[in-house]
């Protein structure tokens, strides 16, 4: 069982070969291809933002000329080229090592020259080592003429003149070498001797231009430079790449990859111009291209992408991949709400009371000596009080009872007669009617309900079965590939053989989940200070979302998300909430949210679900809790910790009995999380 292998070790596209990219490749069905959705024959260039593990470099190298020989059975190449109507060429700006381009003694204006120089070297490689694969059969790749030409392209020809395409290669991976030493060594001689020897343009956009001038062979397609990790550029240097966009020849176009946050300036070398979105480039973003296809296409789409893994590890034939069904190997146990009953352990109960009527009676007790609960004067009030919100056997709907019953305290309703009605509703719903206030609640509250029950009966949260973790991955696939990572590992650790023999176990799958959410929280950051910044702030707003949650009468349902109103937030505060969506801890919802009050629309984002494990929230966005500009910055820029623990303190109060709005003091407020361990 330990021989098994893990179909799911490697994440990166980084990490995986050509033919693991092409067999790793899924898209979507007809019209909606990601392919068609990057449309690689238009001219028009494009940037694909995406977050950390959105898919986007294994596309764009998909997209790239090793690739698409693979997908033709097309013998000729250049055949198979001219069928895409596209030539890409991928280029990783990571391989760079741009910080080399940079201070030692240099002024900056020398460094922008010495990198476009280096760039135009490095990409005229790309073309010609691709040319010369592509069109190594053509007798017109070796012409006088062809040659001639492309030495043309240099401002300073060697003192052997290449003879051959190859040749000219070699003078290009010479002069960058040469350029090498001078940059690598700038730093120890305070010197950088560097002679541009070509112009800038000349090799990205004339070499393409020169070699189909006399290729027919590839007449028709179109250059697609594939330039991907540009947030790996400074600010400098992507102004170079947004020139080559903006300046863009025939027969030349560009797809740029770049993180949420890497896109650092939009300028360009001419005079300062910026590049426009609909006008020089348009935009892909990625992640939330995945994340808003419907239900069935997203679940499809991880469906297919789980299945080509199982396929290659070998766990699953071709013959048998159609009827393989994915979600079958995940025990759910009887983790549906519905079974709850069945599911919490009633012997745990101390006296035979279930933790949350104990919680109940005290709290009814406090309210009675401070005069805050309505109609109640005696133990015999309380008494009968719980004797009405009691059902046996029936723990859903007795939680739902206590539920409601807060929610009539925080009303300041009697609330004798209040347990009464409960009691009456509890009793109808349990014959049958739904349209009774426990099937109101239920409606929006149940897994609300269900993860207090687990909480009050010291039970972890349930993150179960194989749709849950395609909604945790909200558009990013990495995220559900790491999910099945850990839960594979932790599956072997507990002696089974999934996707063998054995149904993946409960306690491997929340084992796996809690793992990969504790991976997210580390790796989705900003490197340095403010990544710190952005890890401290998520955690005071994961905690305030849970204490909400988990509070006597939560104010919303499903609470995973929060409206801001941040005009009058800090402008600390509101960059390290930027910078937490740029990082994907945050989803920003299109649209933002209308305040109720004073009819505003604030902005509206969601804690990335592959966060919510550790903070015990929901994978579904339903309700939001709104939030002050004072409150936004009391989370994520608080100038002391006081300020945010008074900001819990006074959101938790309004949602907590005996005070329900009060403002208690910090050593008489007992918050729910608290009080349940």
């Amino acid at each position: 069982m330990a021989d098994l292998k893990n179909p799911f070790d490697l994440v990166k596209a980084t990490d995986l070969s050509d033919g693991q990219i092409a067999e790793y490749f899924v898209d979507f069905p007809g019209g909606a291809s990601l392919i068609d959705r990057i449309k690689p024959t238009s001219p028009m260039p494009m940037f694909i933002f995406g977050g950390k593990g959105s898919g986007k470099t294994h596309l764009m190298r998909y997209l790239s000329y090793p690739l698409q020989l693979r997908r033709q059975a097309e013998p000729s190449a250049p055949i198979a080229i001219a069928n895409q109507g596209y030539l890409g060429i991928y280029f990783r700006c990571g391989g760079l090592n741009a910080q080399r381009f940079f201070g030692k003694g240099q002024p900056q204006e020398v460094w922008e020259d010495i990198f476009a120089y280096y760039m135009e070297l490095w990409f005229g490689q790309l073309v010609l080592s691709t040319i010369i694969d592509l069109c190594q059969n053509s007798p017109t790749v070796q012409s006088v003429r062809l040659i001639s030409d492309v030495n043309r392209l240099l401002d300073v020809l060697p003192p052997q003149v290449p003879a051959t395409l190859q040749e000219f290669a070699d003078h290009l991976e010479f002069l960058q070498r040469e350029a090498d030493v001078a940059i690598n060594n700038c730093a120890l001689t305070g010197r950088l001797d560097v002679q541009i020897k070509v112009t800038r343009g000349r090799l990205v956009f004339g070499l393409p231009k020169t070699l189909v001038g006399h290729l027919t062979e590839i007449r028709s397609i179109l250059f697609l430079y594939l330039v991907d990790e540009f947030e790996n550029l400074t600010e400098i240097q992507q102004k170079y790449i947004n020139t080559l966009v903006r300046e863009r020849q025939d027969p030349c176009s560009f797809k740029v990859g770049v993180r949420l946050y890497g896109l650092r300036t939009k300028q360009t070398v001419n005079a300062g111009e910026e590049n426009r979105e609909d006008s020089e480039y348009e935009a892909l973003r990625l992640d939330a291209e995945l994340r808003e296809r419907p239900d069935a296409a997203q679940f499809n789409f991880a469906r297919d992408l789980v299945h080509r893994r199982l396929l290659q590890a070998g766990y699953i034939t071709k013959s048998a991949a159609e009827e393989f069904d994915v979600s079958r190997w995940f025990d759910l146990g009887e983790s549906s709400s519905v079974n709850v009953d069945s599911t919490l352990p009633h012997d745990r109960y101390r006296d035979g009371e279930a933790p949350y009527i104990a919680n109940l009676r005290r709290k009814l007790e406090q309210g009675v000596k401070t005069g805050s609960a309505p109609g109640l004067k005696t133990t015999s009030d309380i008494q009968q009080v719980i004797a009405a919100i009691r059902l046996p056997g029936q723990l859903l709907v007795e939680r739902t009872s206590t539920f409601l019953l807060y929610r009539a305290w925080a009303r300041g309703k009697n609330l004798l007669p209040a347990a009464e009605a409960i009691s009456d509703s509890a009793k109808n719903y349990i014959s049958g009617s739904k349209e009774t206030p426990h099937g109101e609640v239920l409606r929006y509250f149940r897994a609300d309900i269900v993860a207090q029950l687990l909480r009050e009966t010291k039970q972890k949260q349930r993150y179960l079965g194989f749709g849950t973790f395609v909604k945790m991955s909200a558009g990013l696939p990495r995220g559900l590939l790491t999910v099945l990572k850990h839960i594979f590992m932790w599956s072997l650790f507990y002696g089974e053989q999934p996707f063998q023999q054995d149904r993946i176990s409960v306690r491997a799958q929340m084992d796996g989940v809690a793992q990969a959410a504790e991976w997210f929280f580390t790796e989705a950051r900003a490197p340095g200070p403010i990544g710190a910044l952005v890890r401290d702030a998520m955690t005071r707003l994961g905690q305030l979302l849970r204490e909400v949650r988990f509070s006597d009468k939560p104010s919303e349902c499903s609470l995973s998300s929060f409206s801001a109103n941040l005009t009058t937030a800090s402008q600390k505060a509101i960059e390290v909430l930027k910078e937490a969506e740029n990082w994907s801890m945050l989803i920003r919802i299109a649209g933002g949210q209308h305040d109720r009050n004073e009819g505003r629309v604030d902005e509206k984002y969601q804690v990335h679900p592959m966060l919510a494990p550790r903070w015990d929230l929901p994978i579904a966005r339903r309700g939001a809790l709104a939030l002050s500009g004072e409150e936004v910055t009391a989370i994520f820029a608080p100038l002391e910790m006081a300020e945010f623990e008074a900001t819990l303190r006074r959101r938790v109060s309004a949602m907590t009995a005996p005070y329900f709005g009060q403002s208690p003091s910090a050593n008489t407020l007992l918050l729910p999380g608290l009080a349940n361990g």
